[in-house]
């Protein structure tokens, strides 16, 4: 069988649902424009959700998709980050309208930034060892759940669920608001 292009193993599997990010984004963002309340609500509310899906678990549909088309782990966990990635770019640039640079560029610590990512190194270990199994399943001689992959879902896991839980997120952005004070306290005439 012939080796697939790097386009055909990550770059499509990554750019279907980073597209749908963006289509969602936008839609979501121009919903307003609807002048019936309903359908406002109803095209903001589906929006919302694909836009949270794409950015969130989209990392479940990409990995599985790039290690079935071949890719290497360094393609596969690429893929998977792309749309996180380009969210988290996109609200760093959104910032800068209010922040300077270096203060937008910590924007992207926030605890909902690390939530995405972490959550996305918990689904690129779960898909790991489920495509793992798929394939052991058929009869490979292969490890089914290699310690990267366990370490990536559990440790991913964990880090989501403590700032998830600790307050609902609450605590987690009091630690973030602290370390803003500490490294950009003076600009903002904080003593």
């Amino acid at each position: 069988m012939e080796k697939r292009s790097f386009t055909q193993r990550a770059l499509a599997p990554a750019g279907m649902v980073a597209l749908t990010m963006v289509a969602a984004l936008v839609v979501y963002n121009n919903a307003w424009r609807i002048e019936h309340r309903v359908l406002h609500q109803l095209v903001a509310n589906v929006f919302a959700w694909v836009l949270f899906s794409s950015i969130g678990i989209g990392a479940c549909l990409v990995y599985p998709m790039a290690y079935a088309r071949g890719a290497s782990l360094g393609e596969r966990v690429a893929a998977a980050l792309a749309t996180p990635l380009i969210w988290t770019l996109k609200e760093v640039v959104r910032v800068t309208a209010t922040f300077t640079w270096t203060e937008a560029l910590y924007f992207a610590l926030n605890p909902l930034v690390i939530v995405v990512f972490t959550s996305a190194a918990a689904e690129m270990g779960l898909c790991e060892i489920l495509c793992r199994w798929a394939r052991k399943r058929k009869g490979e001689a292969i490890k089914a759940a290699p310690y990267p992959a366990v370490l990536a879902l559990c440790g991913g896991l964990t880090i989501a669920l403590v700032i998830f839980t600790w307050g609902f997120g609450v605590h987690a952005f009091y630690v973030f608001q602290e370390g803003y004070k500490a490294l950009f306290g003076h600009l903002a005439g904080a003593s």
